[in-house]
C-alpha cells in the first residue's frame, strides 16, 4: 500500500459524475445494446438510467453522492447491458482507489474497464469530487485562556431637568351688576282746601 492508502481515510461527501463510456464490449446480437452503469461504495449503491441504443459509446451525465467513512477505500463501477427478454449482461467493471481523490479533492482520470474474463473492455469516464467534513484533521491546539471579563462601563445618570412652571393667567369672569333704573316719581298735587263761606245765622 502507498502512504495515502495506509493513512487513515477521512470522512466526508463523495460526488460522482458519471459522464460516458468508450469502446465497451458489445453483447447485443441484434440492434444496439442499452448500457447502464452501477456504482457501489460499501453498502451504498446507485445506478444510472439506461442509455437506450447507447451501443459501445453510451452517455449518461448523471451525478450521485456517497457518504464516505474511514472504512471506504475504493469505488466499484460496473457496466451492464439491459435486456428485456433475457438476463442482463455484465460488460465489465473497474475498482477505483479513492486515495488520489481524498488527497487532491478530485479525480477525473479515465478508468479502464475489465471484462468478466479479465480482458480490456473499454473505458469509463467519470469525475469524482470529495469534500471532507474535517473529522480526520489533526487535533486542534488547546484554546487560549479566555480574557478576564471587563466590568461594564457605568451607565450615565439621567440629568434631572428643572421644570419651571409658567404662571397661568386666570381669566376672571366679570359679572355686570344690573343697573337700577330710577323710575320718575309722580307726586300727587296737594289737595286744595277750599274754604266754604261761613253762614252766619242771625238770631
Amino acid at each position: 500500500e502507498t502512504g495515502l492508502e495506509s493513512a487513515t481515510m477521512p470522512r466526508g461527501l463523495l460526488e460522482v459524475h458519471v459522464m460516458s463510456a468508450q469502446d465497451i464490449n458489445d453483447k447485443q446480437w441484434i440492434g444496439k445494446q442499452d448500457p447502464y452503469c452501477k456504482l457501489q461504495l460499501g453498502n451504498q449503491s446507485y445506478r444510472t438510467t439506461t442509455a437506450t441504443d447507447g451501443g459501445t459509446k453510451p452517455v449518461w451525465n448523471q451525478r450521485f453522492q456517497f457518504q464516505v467513512g474511514e472504512q471506504h477505500r475504493e469505488l466499484v463501477a460496473a457496466l451492464w447491458n439491459s435486456n428485456t427478454m433475457a438476463q442482463n449482461d455484465c460488460l465489465g467493471s473497474v475498482r477505483i482507489p479513492l486515495a488520489k481523490c481524498f488527497a487532491h479533492g478530485h479525480d477525473n482520470s479515465p478508468q479502464p474497464i475489465i471484462s468478466p474474463k479479465g480482458r480490456s473492455a473499454g473505458e469509463l469516464r467519470l469525475m469524482m469530487i470529495f469534500t471532507s467534513d474535517g473529522t480526520a484533521r489533526p487535533a486542534a491546539a488547546p484554546a487560549a485562556a479566555a480574557p478576564a471579563p471587563v466590568a461594564p462601563a457605568p451607565m450615565p445618570q439621567p440629568v434631572q431637568q428643572r421644570v419651571v412652571q409658567q404662571p397661568q393667567m386666570v381669566q376672571q369672569r366679570v359679572v355686570q351688576q344690573p343697573q337700577m333704573v330710577q323710575q320718575p316719581v309722580y307726586r300727587q298735587p296737594a289737595p286744595q282746601v277750599v274754604q266754604q263761606p261761613q253762614v252766619v245765622y242771625q238770631q
